[in-house]
This record gives C-alpha cells, structure tokens and sequence, in this order.
C-alpha cells in the first residue's frame, strides 16, 4: 500500500521535544532572579520609585509594577506549560506508535489458518 501523493507534514519527535525543554529553560530563567528577569525588573522600577517619584505617586507606580510583574510571570508560566505540551508530544507520538502497531489487523479477505505475512510500507 503506497501512500497517496500530496503535501505532508513530518514531525519529528525528537526536535519538538527539545524545542519544549529550550521554551521552558527560557521561561524558566526570564521568572528568575537574574539579570533581565521579571524579578530584575520589579527591583529595578522600585527603586526607581522609591528614589525619584514623589511619596504622592508611589502607590501608582506600585500598582503599575505589580500589574506588569503578574502578567510577566503568566506569560511565562504559560510558555512552560507550551514547553511541557512539545515535550508530552514525543511521548505521545512514541504510544501513538505502539498502540498503532498493537492494533495491527491483518488484511480480511486472506484465506489462511496462521498469520499472514504483508509487506511493511516505508
């Protein structure tokens, strides 16, 4: 059995699980507290509020920081729960297999007593 002529999509399992293990080091490492985190940027407008606004503003820029910060850190929980799904991909494609192959009928219309012996299509 040949397959039909057309576009296709091959995915390889392997580069899609790596490509969500590089989305979640990433995120992971935006939500730390290294330099260009969300957790750098809170510090850094703090300070920049605690040192140059006048007491009359603080509140405003706090609210304005702690809104960014949450949506910052959603964004990249979000990403790692993208990293988790690529990575969950390769598992699945691997049982998708296995439950195809299980599920394996031979070919009705074969007048045999024993297993019938067909061609693997490539």
């Amino acid at each position: 059995m040949a397959i039909p002529p057309g576009d296709r999509i091959i995915i390889n399992p392997d580069y899609v699980h790596s490509v969500g293990v590089q989305i979640k080091k990433d995120a992971a490492i935006l939500m730390d507290s290294e330099a260009h985190s969300v957790q750098d940027f809170q510090k850094t407008l703090t300070q920049l509020n605690d040192l140059n606004f006048p007491v009359q503003l603080y509140s405003s820029l706090y609210q304005f920081i702690n809104i960014h910060t949450t949506a910052f850190n959603q964004l990249f929980q979000d990403r790692q729960h993208i990293g988790d799904a690529l990575q969950d991909t390769k598992n699945a494609a691997e049982e998708n297999e296995i439950k195809t192959m299980a599920n394996f009928n031979a070919t009705s219309g074969i007048d045999m007593n024993g297993p019938a012996e067909l061609p693997i299509i490539k």
